[in-house]
């Protein structure tokens, strides 16, 4: 079967159901929980940020080398096991982020996938269980092509895909996503059915454009895409990063980057010279959020930020002045 999406409209969220404590059987009809014929409930003495489980095809066999990939990726486990590959058995662990566990106001999920990346699954992750049995299953594949202004073809755009869930950090799923073809193409080969997802492109010489793929009632096997049509990014802005008595801060390390919803901007990163005086290219029309940040001195935690317009080339950052992202 083939469907396809219309990404003209606007954002299209999933309602997620709360669930009840259980043993979760994964599925690609969603994320079902509450059987308990699985396994049994964990000890509470285990360590609570360890996620554990097996990788098995619908006919219960392991799966190996399957690679599970915890969503989303907070700061707390940059460093941590987030993606993990399955045994020759098919089990697994992952660790989760320490403060997730009893804080976490969004969801988590796990996403696992088959070492050909076409078989996928997903579930949301219960604050209180620890082991999980996931089984894999034909998800949905998703083409589309990337043009400019002017209808050619971009070649070597990155294509970036997310879940897109209310109240939660956009970050990597895991999903294969390679960069597009010389005829400007694209194909991911799958990911798990009845999510909704936010698929983005970005290109050097080019803006980041990002779309809304609403998957939570199709049953096709295959979605086409409307075209992505980036601008030329050819504007800059320019400035300097100041600590709060005006004093330049040498060699600071400034990002530009768009709305954090709407993704108009591509990112862009440089660091300042010796009077703390940077210029960032490579920019769209519109506005900008920059952050600068005492990456190389005493205290790298440190920083500032401002929104301001591509093009504007008298820009100060404060170190401690943040400005909103609204």
């Amino acid at each position: 079967m083939h469907r396809t999406l219309d990404h003209g409209n606007s954002v299209l969220w999933i309602a997620l159901a709360s669930m009840t404590t259980g043993v979760t059987l994964l599925t690609m009809t969603g994320c079902r929980r509450n059987d308990p014929q699985l396994h049994a409930p964990e000890s509470s003495q285990q360590n609570a940020c360890l996620i554990s489980g097996i990788v098995s095809d619908r006919a219960g066999k392991p799966v190996s080398r399957a690679r599970i990939h915890l969503f989303p990726i907070t700061v707390a486990v940059l460093d941590a096991q987030y993606i993990s590959y399955t045994r020759a058995d098919g089990t697994f662990e992952v660790q989760r982020d320490p403060n997730a566990v009893e804080t976490a106001t969004f969801p988590e999920y796990l996403f696992a996938w088959a070492p050909d990346g076409r078989k996928c699954a997903c579930a949301q992750i219960d604050r209180d269980k620890q082991r999980y049995h996931i089984v894999l299953e034909d998800g949905i594949a998703l083409s589309g092509t990337v043009k400019d202004a002017k209808g050619n073809p971009i070649a070597g755009a990155t294509v970036y895909v997310t879940a897109n869930v209310p109240g939660q950090p956009g970050s990597d799923i895991g999903a294969a996503t390679p960069s597009t073809d010389t005829e400007g193409t694209f194909r991911v080969p799958s990911v798990p059915k009845g999510m909704l997802y936010r698929l983005s492109v970005n290109s050097l010489q080019y803006d980041q454009k990002a779309i809304d793929v609403n998957l939570a009632d199709v049953s096709a096997d295959h979605v086409s895409l409307e075209p992505l049509i980036l601008s030329d990014a050819v504007m800059s802005v320019a400035g300097q990063v100041l600590y709060e008595d005006g004093r330049p801060l040498p060699r600071a390390r400034v990002v530009a980057v768009g709305h954090p919803r709407l993704y108009h901007q591509p990112f862009r990163e440089v660091n300042a010279d010796a009077t703390g005086s940077f210029k960032i290219e490579g920019l769209v029309p519109g506005p900008v959020y920059l952050v600068g940040s005492d990456l190389f001195g005493d205290d790298p935690q440190l920083r500032g930020s401002v929104k301001t317009a591509a093009g504007d080339q008298d820009v100060k950052i404060v170190l401690g002045v943040e400005a909103p992202f609204e």
